[in-house]
């Protein structure tokens, strides 16, 4: 557990070897952030869970949780508390991106990044749901009442239990912008739980409408595809999840990215009504969306007109090759094919 005081904290962090003071101390910084933020909230009523971060560094890397370096704060609300909890932030002295993106937008949102400056900046992702999740009430419901109390910079929080730990780690390797660490994260949960974890795990990812993106993140190790297979987990993949199959370190995130969105939102629109709007609403965003996404927009009013006459050019350039992403995923959809990645143990 995260202990003790800040001056305690400042020798430990004085102790590490140079290259780590850095990671360190930004670090605790973070843990001091969620400490504050959990407290904030829970004065508000408002239940949240850490989702990695301190939690991943105590469920996985144990003998030594200062090698699990992170950079920002990722933090679970329920839906139906998810606006109160950013005003909270915004109390706090949080800014938000897309905070003036449009009600459309938003919802399609399933966290919303939080930024506040200092020393060290924070940066805290706060979500109301998670990568691959089609349920996202029931996933905070299972989130919630089987979390378990962490302290942190010394304060209780709440972090997912053992198989909520497992799943979230498989889940978040399915990112378009999946990472080396991600990886890690999960060959490390692969070798420190056992299969009754993973299979309660497994039974969540099907209570969340989730199982198809769980068995992606598995299949990226050796170990995974066996254990997947161990668990009767089906590797036909559906497009939208098949989409972000392959993401990873020199992948183009964009292309792959705008692919997913694509396949996801289409996959969950109803009737051609709807999927016009998704079409329109992607081609056609909001001015906040815009300044998000292009640095030209945020420019002033000249940059924002330019973005919107080249945002839709822009897409129908590349509409061939996110055609192609979604073919090859289509085709490749079948996991329990895919050769040894280079990150399996």
């Amino acid at each position: 557990m995260l202990t003790g005081t800040a001056s305690d904290a400042g020798r430990e962090v004085s102790r590490l070897p140079s290259p780590r003071v850095e990671q360190a101390a930004l670090a605790l910084g973070l843990d001091a952030a969620t400490a504050e933020v959990v407290v904030a909230l829970a004065a508000r009523d408002l239940d949240a869970v850490l989702l990695k971060g301190a939690a991943v560094a105590h469920w996985l890397y144990p003998d030594d949780p200062s090698t699990r370096t992170y950079r920002d704060v990722d933090l679970a609300v329920a839906p139906d508390t998810f606006e109160r909890a950013e005003a909270v932030l915004r109390g706090l002295g949080f800014t938000c991106p897309s905070d003036d993106v449009s009600p459309r937008e938003k919802a399609w949102l399933m966290e919303t990044l939080w930024e506040r400056p200092g020393s060290p900046p924070v940066s805290i992702d706060l979500h109301r749901g998670f990568h691959g999740v089609g349920d996202w009430p029931a996933w905070w419901a299972s989130l919630a009442a089987r979390s378990v109390a962490l302290t942190v910079a010394g304060r209780e929080v709440r972090v997912p239990d053992a198989a909520g730990q497992a799943l979230v780690v498989a889940l978040h390797d399915t990112a378009v912008d999946r990472a080396s660490q991600s990886a890690e994260d999960l060959r490390r949960a692969l070798v420190r739980f056992d299969r009754e974890v993973w299979a309660e795990a497994a039974r969540r990812a099907e209570e969340v409408q989730a199982v198809a993106s769980f068995a992606l993140g598995l299949s990226h190790h050796s170990r995974g595809r066996d254990l997947a297979s161990c668990l009767g987990l089906s590797t036909k993949l559906p497009l939208e999840v098949a989409a972000r199959a392959g993401a990873g370190p020199g992948a183009d995130t964009l292309l792959l990215g705008r692919a997913s969105v694509v396949a996801h939102r289409f996959a969950h629109a109803k009737g051609c009504r709807e999927r016009f709007l998704v079409a329109w609403g992607f081609a056609f965003p909001s001015a906040a969306t815009l300044r998000i996404s292009s640095r030209i927009a945020s420019t002033g009013r000249g940059g924002l007109a330019l973005a919107r006459v080249w945002r839709p050019v822009e897409l129908v350039a590349q509409a061939p090759r996110v055609l192609l992403k979604l073919w090859r995923g289509y085709r490749g959809r079948d996991v329990s094919r895919k050769g040894k990645s280079s990150s399996s143990p």
